[in-house]
């Protein structure tokens, strides 16, 4: 994996935009990887994900939110998982669904709605904080710590 700790902001304001930042990270999609997605409804975490589709050799149509069913597994390769735990209330229910597996290789984690988890996430995990600006337009703050 990509060494160093980084902290830096960035505003898009298209899609094509949102796609440039989210490919930036491919060096960083290496099984064991996990990404935590932070930001209110609406704000472009899922569409973020989507946008990742041609590096996981899926279509973009393919990648859906996985809101009632908290979780949405690949065949890719690395194997790509995308997390939404928004309906979710506690580390201890993650973890009775048996999910705390994924945070690991040899999957690549996109985690929306992470804070119930926290303590669980890797040190090296990367966060992205979206802000909804206007209709078009987006903030992102990314930070990896480790």
């Amino acid at each position: 994996m990509a060494q160093g700790p980084f902290s830096f902001e960035v505003t898009v304001h298209s899609l094509d935009g949102l796609k440039k930042v989210a490919l930036s990270l491919t060096p960083y999609m290496i099984a064991g990887s996990v990404f935590a997605l932070h930001g209110d409804l609406g704000s472009g975490k899922t569409t973020f994900v989507k946008q990742l589709a041609p590096i996981f050799t899926l279509d973009s149509s393919q990648i859906t939110s996985p809101t009632f069913g908290y979780q949405h597994l690949y065949a890719t390769e690395p194997q790509l998982c995308h997390f939404d735990l928004y309906r979710i209330s506690s580390t201890e229910e993650f973890m009775t669904f048996g999910f705390k597996e994924f945070l690991e290789p040899p999957y690549v984690t996109f985690i929306e709605w992470p804070d119930v988890i926290e303590s669980l996430l890797p040190k090296a995990a990367i966060h992205i904080y979206f802000f909804h600006v206007d209709e078009n337009t987006r903030k992102l703050r990314l930070e990896k710590h480790t």
